[in-house]
């Protein structure tokens, strides 16, 4: 099922081994104190960068911990998790290293899962240019999928997928161009 048009949503993305992930928006926020780097890292000229997940790790975490909203950089996100993942989806790599960069691990979870952000202030519209960048590394047949909470709840996971070899790949996707069907979060 296609849904165009969904103007307002809470953008998240289904995470299977993910690291980076970034968002283009069309309009920049219209909400006060808003993160992200405006157009920073943007690769569409004159497109805002709505938000770039900078994962970070506390001075109380060393080694492989939970994932937890402290590890997110940006005090204007915030961390929402679905699915059975909490013991299972861990810190990983070292704060700084261009090759091992901090991230997030998901190589002990079962079963699927999806770890989203959400700007605590604003809502973004993801009609026209708006793109999604992230940056991810997998392993045998897992795959990180486009996932967004539209304004009334419901829940999209797109038909794109990010699959790599044992590097980090970075990839950009047209929101436009992704197919998206209704995701039950409770399966």
């Amino acid at each position: 099922m296609r849904r165009d048009g969904f103007v307002k949503s809470i953008v998240g993305f289904l995470i299977v081994l993910g690291m980076v992930c970034a968002l283009s928006a069309l309009q920049p926020v219209q909400a006060q104190g808003r993160g992200g780097g405006g157009t920073a890292g943007a690769s569409v000229p004159g497109l805002p960068m709505f938000f770039d997940v900078d994962w970070t790790q506390p001075a109380s975490q060393d080694g492989q911990t939970k994932v937890v909203q402290e590890n997110i950089g940006d005090a204007n996100l915030e961390l929402m998790q679905y699915g059975l993942h909490e013991s299972c989806l861990l810190t990983s790599g070292v704060p700084g290293s261009a090759t091992r960069p901090f991230s997030v691990w998901s190589g002990e979870c079962e079963s699927p899962f999806a770890t989203m952000f959400r700007h605590k202030a604003a809502y973004v519209d993801l009609t026209g240019a708006a793109r999604i960048r992230w940056a991810v590394k997998t392993s045998g047949f897992h795959a990180v999928r486009p996932v967004v909470k539209l304004a009334d709840g419901t829940m999209l996971v797109g038909d794109t997928a990010a699959v790599s070899v044992p590097m980090l790949l970075q990839s950009e996707v047209p929101v436009a161009a992704i197919r998206w069907v209704t995701l039950d979060p409770e399966r």
